[in-house]
């Protein structure tokens, strides 16, 4: 904001088309925040993708362009903290040019090549040239792109021109005077020069037109000399000369007041022109003649830095005035993003079909409209969040939650009648229960700075606005397609009642929105009252419950559950397990309920869920060969067979269990395509077919794929498992199918070993004994059975525990990477690469998401000098046997909690590894530890429990 209003007091704005209008929408780049930056991207047709010019692209900002191009939005190139190439490097423009800022375009050129290809859309690449490309200093608060330095060299140019006309105006009253004999100086007058001739018979304007195209066509012959010689040779120089005025030196405050002056707007021409300045119908004196360009030079222009004045104060005043960061950045939005006329029929693929732009129908009205993006169409947006912007007093009774949507096609206005499926229920589209119907109350558009300012719109809001709508945050839970009719199809007149009555337009529901990462942290978190008792009165709890409400409402990645006693409405010592996608993320949730509930939250150390998986061989080839006839089967290993038996003895299921392949899981994980479909089977079948390549076939033996998504739960992983019937002629196994679908989604949602959800395990159905008659194979028979056999197959396939990794890139000074070695060998990461150069080091490996909140130690042991990036990296398998004992995962402070019943539920369910006691395998010893803890087959395994179990067992 300060850096906007200095530039609108000091330069005039750039040219860019009339009644231009710029929706700007910021969003964190850190990994951590990875669904802000996907509804900003779901929202916006161009991004400014800035990146430091010394340390060059990180990794996020590498996974951050990816997103960008996934969603078919284009970039502009912000090339950022130049001013360190003269400050601290000591780089010459000619340098600066050629070794940094040239290659670091060609590297985010090649990247956009790359992922174009991918997405299969053409992006265009960025270019100085065409002004897609920036090079600035926030810090400074300076920016310049061609376009910009065109501009500044065509007002040189008008100048230069106005000057000459003076000249020449003043040369001939004197030789005017002479020959009149009213020269008061003796001599004849002296001849012009021939340029000063020549420069005064141009216009400003053709002038300005000339010196604009001789830059621009010096950066499409040469980007790197026309970017030294335009652009970096003037800011070295005028930041010397700023830093010269600090000293009181007076060569360098001419220079800058002189950069000043020749850079300055012309006045108005219009105030100078020459009918004007002469008398009316006379025509104009020689005085006028030359006073009507003298006044074009009589815009204001800025004093050079006092003396005393700090260095960069200096340079921030005398580059902020020159080369305004607002305005340069205005201009190149103009120049380089789309209008929504140009980008949404490009991003039509995207919206609404596949991830790579495909599966989208051409006849699909709500693909034509948001292609058209028409005023008069009918009403297609997306609501890519909710905001809180309601007072203290509001937000118990939840209002004030704003659906901030961009308009696609369409008008929306206050009183109209509109539908909004979630993503939740997007699946469901095709059923009128998934549309909920609300009424617009009012329509706001949204203004940042000191605060959030709420700007109403009476006329409502048309294609490719980004708006805050109020009065439908009932209609979506967090993130959805708004609908409604388009202004030809209601009769005229007609009331908000009629419309309501008319039913939800015949339109299709956007491509849900996938995030890049999941709640992976989890806190437990009590609040206090102000004199620090943990016991909240009625009215503190329902504040408590009113935040946690909107922040999980209006964070994407934000999952809460109340645990125990607190679960249920009456007051007292609230706990609540919170999960986050971090540890700073979790630190920005905390903040917000403290802010809204005004209590004092005390959280745990935070702790990181896993996954459970198997690490068997497959028993067949994946799809190849089916499993048929009755066990047993000839070639199959009956030990990993488990048999699961109804309570009445009428039901039995045999079922073994196989790891899915990584090749598989990872088509399965694809975030470029859809969540594998759950349910109904014919859906789950094609889908298989579709992704992994199985034979129509073999994938039509696929029940049913999971775990179900759960929010409440946080568990949002991709369905990955699969349940296959490889039965054959098993007599009544479809009429129990239901039942033994449902334990499969509980099996997968919780795993065997630690209660956590199950990834890349395929379970097939060898043979079941089912009952001819109804009442013997009831879901109470047969759900319980399922689940025992399901769980026993997933313990007798070589279970292991997964657990989530980050991606870690650290950049340090050459003679500080032996420390990043140390920090990741220390912390059970491992190096995957390494690439150095003459100074510094750029390591990459992958570290256990557990370990993050130790890289404070990293900085303290490269006094600072580490520069680190996080991206996800993926799941990992923990060496061991996930049965029996933990280890470096639980810290000390956890099993205190634990030992002192003060845990919440779910953190002692991941246990850590040591070696298996002679003799005994996984399987044996699970069931041992349970009997001799005396726990349920679902009881966790606590960790205090298990080595008295592990002693028992050796004994």
């Amino acid at each position: 904001a300060t850096a906007t209003a200095t530039a609108t007091a000091t330069a005039a704005p750039p040219r860019h088309p009339a009644g231009l209008r710029l929706n700007v929408v910021d969003s964190p780049g850190h990994a951590q925040f990875g669904g802000e930056v996907a509804a900003a991207l779901r929202a916006s047709d161009g991004a400014l993708l800035v990146v430091d010019v010394v340390e060059g692209p990180r990794s996020q900002t590498e996974a951050v362009l990816r997103q960008a191009i996934a969603a078919r939005v284009r970039p502009v190139l912000v090339v950022n903290k130049t001013d360190r190439l003269q400050a601290e490097l000591g780089l010459s423009p000619k340098e600066a040019a050629r070794a940094r800022i040239i290659p670091l375009i060609a590297r985010i050129n090649a990247l956009l090549a790359e992922e174009s290809a991918r997405a299969a859309w053409l992006c265009p690449p960025v270019s100085l040239a065409d002004g897609s490309v920036v090079v600035a200093s926030g810090y400074m608060r300076w920016a310049f792109s061609a376009r910009t330095l065109a501009a500044a060299a065509g007002r040189r140019a008008a100048r230069e021109a106005v000057k000459a006309s003076i000249k020449v105006a003043a040369h001939e009253t004197a030789v005017a005077a002479a020959k009149a004999g009213d020269c008061e100086t003796a001599g004849p007058v002296p001849e012009l020069d021939p340029a000063v001739k020549a420069a005064a018979a141009v216009q400003p304007s053709a002038a300005a037109r000339a010196a604009e195209g001789d830059v621009l066509d010096a950066f499409r012959r040469s980007p790197a000399k026309a970017l030294e010689r335009f652009g970096l040779s003037h800011v070295w120089r005028l930041a010397d000369a700023a830093e010269g005025c600090c000293s009181g030196d007076a060569a360098a405050a001419a220079t800058v007041t002189r950069a000043l002056r020749r850079s300055a707007p012309l006045a108005s021409a219009a105030a100078a022109s020459p009918a004007a300045a002469g008398a009316a119908g006379a025509g104009p004196s020689p005085a006028a003649a030359s006073g009507a360009p003298a006044a074009l030079l009589a815009a204001p222009v800025p004093k050079p830095p006092a003396a005393g004045t700090g260095r960069k104060d200096a340079v921030r005043e005398v580059l902020g005035a020159l080369m305004p960061v607002a305005d340069c950045l205005l201009d190149a939005c103009a120049a380089a993003v789309p209008s929504p006329l140009e980008a949404q029929p490009e991003r039509v693929g995207c919206l609404f079909g596949d991830g790579d732009g495909s599966g989208w129908r051409e006849d699909d009205p709500s693909a034509m409209a948001a292609a058209a993006c028409a005023a008069t169409g009918p009403l297609v947006a997306y609501i890519t969040k909710l905001i809180d912007a309601s007072s203290s007093s509001d937000r118990a009774s939840g209002a004030g939650l704003l659906a901030v949507a961009r308009i696609f096609s369409g008008t929306v206005r206050p009183g109209d009648t509109v539908w909004c499926c979630d993503d939740a229920r997007a699946a469901d589209a095709a059923s009128p229960s998934a549309w909920r119907s609300g009424s617009v109350r009012s329509v706001l558009r949204l203004s940042g700075g000191a605060g959030l300012k709420l700007v109403p719109l009476t006329d409502g809001a048309q294609a490719g606005d980004v708006v805050a709508i109020s009065g439908i945050a009932a209609c979506v839970d967090v993130r959805g397609t708004l609908v409604g009719h388009a202004p030809a199809a209601l009769a005229p007149g007609s009331s908000a009642a009629a419309d309501a009555a008319a039913g939800p337009p015949m339109l299709r529901p956007l491509r849900p929105l996938q995030l890049p990462i999941e709640p992976l942290s989890a806190v437990g978190v009590r609040a206090l009252t102000p004199s620090g008792s943990a016991a909240l009165s009625s009215s503190q709890s329902r504040r408590l419950r009113a935040a946690v409400a909107s922040l999980v409402r209006t964070d994407p990645l934000a999952r809460a559950r109340w645990l125990g006693a607190a679960a249920s409405s009456a007051p007292g010592a609230a706990t609540l397990e919170l999960r986050g996608a971090g540890e700073l993320h979790l630190q920005v949730c905390l903040s917000r309920l403290e802010t809204r509930s005004g209590l004092t939250l005390l959280a745990s150390p935070p702790a990181v869920p896993h996954r459970e998986s198997v690490a068997a061989a497959p028993l067949t080839a994946s799809g190849a060969t089916e499993l048929t006839g009755a066990l047993p089967l000839v070639g199959l290993d009956a030990s990993r067979v488990a048999l699961g038996r109804a309570s009445n003895g009428h039901v039995r299921l045999w079922i073994a269990a196989e790891s899915l392949g990584a090749d598989d899981v990872a088509a399965l994980e694809d975030e470029s395509q859809d969540p594998l479909p759950c349910e109904p089977q014919p859906a789950v079948a094609e889908a298989v077919k579709a992704r992994l390549g199985w034979r129509r076939d073999a994938a039509a033996r696929v029940w049913a794929a999971g775990p179900l998504a759960d929010p409440a739960a946080a568990t949002t992983s991709r369905p990955t498992c699969l349940l296959i019937d490889s039965s054959s002629g098993v007599a009544h196994l479809p009429a129990i199918r239901d039942s033994v679908v449902r334990a499969f989604f509980e099996a997968t949602a919780s795993g065997p070993v630690a209660g956590q959800p199950m990834r890349g395990v395929v379970w097939r159905i060898l043979d079941a004994a089912v009952h001819a008659e109804t009442v013997h194979r009831s879901a109470a028979q047969v759900v319980p059975a399922a689940g025992r056999a399901l769980r026993g197959a997933a313990l007798l396939a070589s279970p292991c525990l997964l657990e989530p990794t980050a991606l870690l890139t650290v950049t340090v000074p050459a003679d500080s990477a032996q420390h990043v070695y140390d920090f990741v060998a220390a912390r059970a990461g491992t190096v995957e690469d390494v690439a150095d150069d003459a100074a510094s080091s750029r390591v990459t490996a992958l570290l256990p998401v557990v370990q993050i909140a130790a890289l404070d130690d990293l900085a303290e042991a490269t006094s600072g000098r580490a520069r680190v990036s996080l991206a996800p990296g993926g799941w990992r398998e923990l060496p061991g046997d996930p049965c029996l004992a933990p280890s470096h995962g639980e810290s000390d402070a956890a099993a205190a909690a634990l030992a002192a019943g003060t845990a919440s539920a779910g953190w002692d369910r991941v246990v850590r590894f040591a070696p298996p006691p002679p003799g005994r395998t996984a399987a044996d010893a699970v069931p041992a530890l349970r009997a001799q803890a005396g726990m349920s087959d679902a009881a966790p395994l606590p960790a205090a429990q298990v080595a008295d179990a592990v002693g028992a067992l050796r004994s």
